[in-house]
């Protein structure tokens, strides 16, 4: 569980650093429109990959059965 939460901050943090660069940059260059048209695919394939990782957080989750038998 602990995995899957540590990757899906990393995975956050990583994709906000690319919407700051993909924001920063100038697209009327074309060679590099294409570049940044390239990271903005593999930006939006991140996020889904952070939404699976979060519906399998919710899923697997800790309920309250688990909390009250450790105490």
């Amino acid at each position: 569980m602990l995995i899957l939460i540590g990757s899906s901050i990393f995975l956050q943090v990583l994709v906000g650093v690319l919407f700051i660069y993909l924001g920063y940059h100038n697209l009327e260059n074309e060679d590099r429109q294409k570049r940044l048209n390239k990271m903005n695919n593999v930006t939006t394939i991140i996020v889904f990959i952070i939404t699976v990782i979060n519906v399998f957080i919710a899923g697997f989750g800790i309920n309250n059965e688990m909390i009250d038998d450790d105490q």
